[in-house]
């Protein structure tokens, strides 16, 4: 019998889970210092950064409090708000680009890595990964490194970036609704997840 979609989604938690934790360690070891010396003047520039939203969200919340007292009325409390956002856009221009190119990188390192530490992990498991035993279901079809290669990097983590999530909500109502139980990614890799305990042709 094909897994149910609540199997199917408590193990792709568990592996995330371990494949985000390889991902998070090679960062703080590796990563983070490679990606920071891509973005010029980093550490200086990031830390007046982080000083200057201490800085911004001192006044903003004292802007609060005369507003919560009484002393300013709510329209002059938020053209307080834009008048500080402004004034930080005006003067410090270098400092949110920095912050914003650090961000950018780290996400594009973020996804790049996944795709690549999660392909590599379901190839070590060769589809069995621990997520699966824990859950006891497993791979049933085609196992080969390409097919591994179009699930889960082409048909699944690409496929659900590119599609903004909406490739998560079409498997959950793929796997939850229709008899067969399966995933635009099961039947193009001719393969299925199944529990261990079937014995399912293909």
């Amino acid at each position: 019998m094909s897994a149910s979609v609540l199997k199917r989604l408590g193990s792709f938690i568990i592996d995330t889970i371990i494949v985000v934790a390889i991902i998070t360690l090679v960062h703080r070891v590796f990563a983070q210092n490679i990606i920071q010396s891509q973005v010029e003047n980093f550490n200086p520039l990031y830390q007046d950064f982080l000083d200057l939203q201490v800085e911004r969200t001192n006044q903003v919340l004292a802007l609060m409090d005369e507003r919560d007292a009484g002393l300013i009325s709510e329209t002059q409390y938020q053209n307080g708000i834009i008048e500080i956002d402004q004034f930080y856009n005006d003067n410090y221009e270098a400092e949110t680009q920095v912050f914003v190119e650090y961000i950018l990188l780290s996400v594009v390192y973020f996804v790049s890595t996944y795709l690549t530490v999660n392909y590599f992990y379901q190839l070590l498991f060769k589809g069995y990964t621990i997520g699966r035993k824990t859950l006891k279901i497993k791979i049933t079809g085609r196992v080969t490194w390409w097919n591994l290669l179009f699930r889960e990097v082409f048909w699944k983590g690409l496929y659900w970036i590119f599609t903004f999530g909406f490739g998560i909500f079409l498997d959950f109502i793929l796997i939850a609704f229709t008899s067969q139980r399966k995933t635009i990614r099961d039947y193009i890799t001719k393969s299925r997840i199944i529990n261990e305990d079937t014995l399912y042709p293909i």
